[in-house]
């Protein structure tokens, strides 16, 4: 009996011993080689992804994983964003944070396109419904920013805007943050005595924005729903092209810091760029090395910002170099 229990004994050492060295073994596989995720957004190489890119990078040195952004232009459909998303994936991409792009199967598509991968959405989403395909979505509350932006006006027009008329330029692609945010600005403008003179929606390009905005008819109020139609907005009233117009909008860029500085924006609304960047990486991360972790949505802060706030204390850190 004795002799029965000393051979069981040996058995569970040698057992034990076997699984401690495949241990070591799996660990020292894998040294100096870190999970990597690949980021892809349209326009990466634009000045309002800067801080976002800042808040990805940092992420990335406290995580302990490797960042590749991937050089793109101003994709437009689930085709070309998908050749992008799998030329990520042979290139050994272990996680991937997005910006989708809109359009009806896109949710369906993309799934099939990552082949399992995990994903962060960042910006906006493919529906008002985040997370609706599976995805995370880390984002600021884009309908939030829309009321904000009004409740700006509201505040320098003493609480009316009986009378005024206003122009309204939004992105042409319809993503549920220009969708989102315009549905919030007009909800909160209803009963406040102004009227919406014209809309126009447009590509991403601010020099082709600043001759479409020129050629509109006079209104009192013009308010751009993205960086790039900030941009153009803020370009035409440096031109003095915009019939007087004073300009207000949604953006995230040194540009329309520097349109604010100098008076050819009155007002902006920024989301929290380096939050939507940091916390992308921190989670996919976290998922990587937990696989049962449950990625989850979360919103990010934004703020107003005025000429007079430009440069306090609070807001110099933030704003330069901000998101879209």
């Amino acid at each position: 009996m004795v002799t029965n229990d000393r051979r069981f004994f040996w058995i569970l050492e040698a057992i034990l011993g076997v699984l401690v060295l495949l241990t070591i073994a799996v660990m020292f596989s894998g040294k100096g080689e870190k999970d990597k995720i690949a980021v892809i957004v349209r326009n990466s190489d634009a000045e309002k992804w800067a801080q976002f890119i800042s808040g990805v990078k940092a992420a990335a040195s406290d995580a302990g994983v490797d960042i590749v952004i991937a050089s793109t232009g101003g994709f437009s459909s689930l085709a070309e964003e998908g050749a992008l998303i799998q030329q990520e994936i042979r290139s050994g991409a272990d996680a991937l944070i997005l910006q989708p792009v809109p359009g009806e199967d896109e949710k369906e598509l993309l799934q099939k396109a990552i082949s399992g991968v995990p994903v962060i959405l960042v910006h906006n989403d493919f529906e008002q419904e985040t997370g609706e395909a599976g995805f995370p979505v880390i984002k600021a509350d884009n309908y939030a920013m829309g009321e904000t932006l009004a409740q700006m006006l509201l505040e320098d027009y003493a609480g009316t805007l009986e009378d005024k008329t206003i122009g309204i330029v939004n992105d042409r692609l319809k993503s549920e943050a220009a969708v989102s945010r315009e549905k919030g600005l007009l909800d909160a403008l209803e009963g406040t005595g102004c009227s919406i003179l014209w809309t126009l929606y447009t590509d991403n390009e601010s020099a082709d924005i600043d001759m479409a905005v020129s050629a509109k008819k006079k209104a009192d109020l013009v308010l751009a729903l993205g960086t790039e139609q900030l941009e153009g907005a803020g370009a035409a009233e440096e031109e003095r092209e915009i019939h007087g117009a004073l300009v207000y909008g949604i953006a995230a860029s040194e540009k329309a810091l520097y349109y604010l500085d100098h008076d050819n924006v009155r007002g902006l609304v920024i989301p929290n760029g380096f939050d939507m960047g940091y916390q992308s990486v921190m989670q996919l991360a976290r998922k990587l090395k937990h696989p049962f972790f449950q990625m989850r949505d979360q919103e990010v802060s934004f703020h107003c910002v005025r000429k007079g706030d430009l440069f306090t204390e609070d807001n110099e850190g933030l704003l330069f170099g901000v998101a879209p």
